[in-house]
């Protein structure tokens, strides 16, 4: 994720967005592919810092919960309303405007999410939207017949 982190701070630094992020110290690996959670964690901080108005902030955070790894994003943006919250995870669906976005990024990163036998939930009321992505540890998602491959959460 700190790679991820690291190419999307010049995208956040245009628009003034503040970017931190917080990741429990020790964290243990997910089972997975290192390549696709990092798309995941680009989608998601990307339409973060797009959803965030120019001087908001967008915040990451990584903590292990039980047998799980859960990964926040949460921007202070306008929010999703409630009858479009299903709706952005359907291919082509995007509420940018016409030009920015061709709506694949949410469909794309919950269809990795089902991959590595995870959750994807959002949350999200005007000025707080909250998407939280939870992943078995090892021998979890070995259990559930995912990669072999240990991928940083």
């Amino acid at each position: 994720m700190s790679d991820t982190l690291t190419i999307l701070r010049s995208k956040a630094k245009s628009k003034s967005v503040r970017l931190s992020a917080e990741v429990e110290p020790n964290l243990p690996t997910v089972d997975g592919f290192g390549g696709e959670l990092n798309q995941v964690w680009a989608n998601l901080i990307a339409n973060a810092i797009d959803a965030a108005a120019d001087g908001g902030s967008v915040e990451v955070s990584a903590r292990r919960q039980g047998d799980a790894i859960v990964v926040r994003v949460l921007d202070d943006g306008p929010g999703v309303a409630a009858d479009l919250r299903e709706r952005i995870f359907e291919p082509f669906f995007t509420t940018k405007p016409a030009g920015d976005g061709v709506g694949l990024g949410l469909a794309i990163t919950r269809r990795l999410i089902d991959q590595h036998a995870g959750e994807l939930d959002v949350d999200s009321v005007p000025g707080r939207t909250e998407f939280r992505v939870t992943l078995p540890l090892g021998e979890h998602a070995a259990s559930a017949g995912q990669s072999k491959e240990a991928a940083d959460a």
